[in-house]
């Protein structure tokens, strides 16, 4: 190993000429040899990256719903992943800010995941699930109680906290009772690979319930679903693709903030220098009073 190399690159960054996107080429030798690998998660990330190196960053999805309280026909909750543009913005700000678009194949809701290794190549997984009715669905009517409606979907739901619906609340209370109206339940008994969502929907026939489907999704507010299947059960949906990787660009601090719009992990390699900084800037800041 050149140990003047190292000592130079230390001094001067990245070790190595930067290309166009900000990614420093040099040699990971030296990089592997003195700088320590690090791996952090949240929303928002703050770490001391070495300069002009490229992070690895995954992103999880996240299903949202507009507004507040119950979703109820009256309170539509309309629901969104990350990136519905059909891109995610990944961004590193310090010294500057670096700006990389990802394309998707589709939002990233609860249960989806998308990776941006060092090289710029990405892979998107989706475990999720939207689902959007309009009344042309096999619904199937129930006798007790009678204005209740189930209908078999793809996929195998683990849980009534992983099903989400813009019209409708999770179950509270039993199907019988006052405070099952507006709900959503599933019935893992049905066959396999599929689930039933069962509906109580408050309408006195199915009929009647099927318009108010085709009604809604003609005034361009379906009622939808998201739900994620179960991982034990359920192979995703990959996506291989590629964009620019990208750059950690540290401030004078030797920090760079990283977003995504969901919760991140973000790996990459530690400045050597940066468990330095803090310690000297409180001495400096110490003399100063003195």
């Amino acid at each position: 190993m050149d140990l003047k190399a190292i000592q130079a690159a230390l001094i001067f960054g990245g070790g190595g000429k930067a290309d166009d996107s900000g990614r420093d080429n040099a040699p990971s030798d030296w990089v592997e040899a003195v700088c320590e690998r690090f791996t952090t998660s949240g929303e928002t990330i703050t770490c001391s990256p070495l300069a002009g190196r490229a992070l690895a960053v995954t992103v999880q999805g996240k299903t949202t719903q507009a507004g507040e309280g119950k979703a109820r026909p009256d309170n539509i909750r309309a629901l969104s992943g990350l990136g519905e543009s059909g891109t995610l913005t990944l961004t590193a700000e310090g010294g500057k800010t670096r700006t990389v678009e990802i394309p998707l194949t589709g939002p990233l809701y609860t249960g989806d995941m998308v990776a941006l290794d060092d090289e710029g190549k990405v892979v998107e997984t989706h475990r999720a699930i939207k689902l959007t009715v309009d009344g042309s669905e096999n619904w199937i009517s129930w006798t007790n109680p009678r204005d209740t409606a189930d209908i078999t979907v793809p996929g195998t739901i683990g849980s009534l906290g992983d099903i989400l619906c813009s019209h409708y609340s999770p179950l509270a209370g039993t199907l019988s009772s006052d405070a099952g109206l507006y709900t959503v339940s599933t019935n893992t008994t049905a066959e396999p690979g599929k689930t039933r969502i069962i509906l109580r929907h408050g309408f006195k026939t199915l009929a009647l319930f099927k318009e108010y489907l085709k009604a809604q999704a003609d005034a361009g507010t379906p009622v939808t679903f998201v739900y994620k299947v179960n991982a034990a059960t359920e192979t995703p949906t990959v996506t291989k693709h590629t964009a620019e990787p990208l750059c950690a660009v540290p401030n004078a601090d030797g920090l760079c903030t990283v977003q995504g719009g969901g919760t991140l992990t973000v790996t990459g390699y530690e400045d050597p220098r940066a468990t330095r900084r803090a310690p000297e800037k409180r001495i400096t800041a110490l003399e100063a009073k003195a």
